[in-house]
């Protein structure tokens, strides 16, 4: 896969890239063929064939974007994992990264000496949204939820679930 977008990495930014996965898809096979073993023993236990693309998809771009940051071929960026499974690059531990993927978009992001985290979710109306928000909640956000219309709730739920889940992301935690 030709990749010919320069990329110009700065160690005081932090760079966002996002994708549709459809302009991904033309290149599903090499993209695939950039995955670890350990990756395509991943993708295998995943259920779909939806899913199982997606994934081959999202993780083969992410090694093509960190062999440009680390002018190495995609097959040859290796990962190390924190106690939460979060991965890092073992070339350069200092190279932070997170993707995130909702539907058809898949998120990126970059940055150096700067954990970073994000976190994309695709909005649709939940039943008993109110009960879940309480689970993730603070006591003020509870207040604020509250005073919200029916379709603002949704929105202001969504909004709090993706800024708390790039935070944990970042500290290589996550909610899920």
């Amino acid at each position: 896969m030709r990749f010919n977008k320069k990329i110009i990495f700065s160690h005081n930014e932090t760079n966002v890239f996002f994708v549709k996965l459809q302009e991904l898809d033309s290149h599903f096979l090499a993209l695939l063929s950039y995955l670890s073993y350990e990756e395509k023993i991943r993708m295998s236990k995943l259920l779909h064939k939806s899913l199982k693309k997606r994934y081959a998809i999202s993780h083969g771009f992410l090694r093509l974007l960190l062999g440009k940051y680390l002018s190495l071929f995609p097959s040859n960026v290796e990962y190390n994992y924190n106690e939460f499974k979060k991965p890092f690059c073992r070339q350069d531990p200092n190279l932070y990264f997170n993707m995130s993927h909702s539907n058809n978009y898949i998120f990126y992001v970059f940055s150096y000496n700067c954990k970073s985290g994000i976190d994309i979710e695709c909005i649709k109306n939940i039943s008993k949204i109110e009960s879940l928000f309480s689970l993730i909640a603070s006591p003020q956000e509870a207040l604020v939820f509250e005073k919200q219309n029916e379709i603002d709730k949704t929105y202001f739920f969504y909004k709090t679930w993706t800024i708390k889940e790039a935070f944990l992301k970042a500290l290589g935690i996550g909610l899920t």
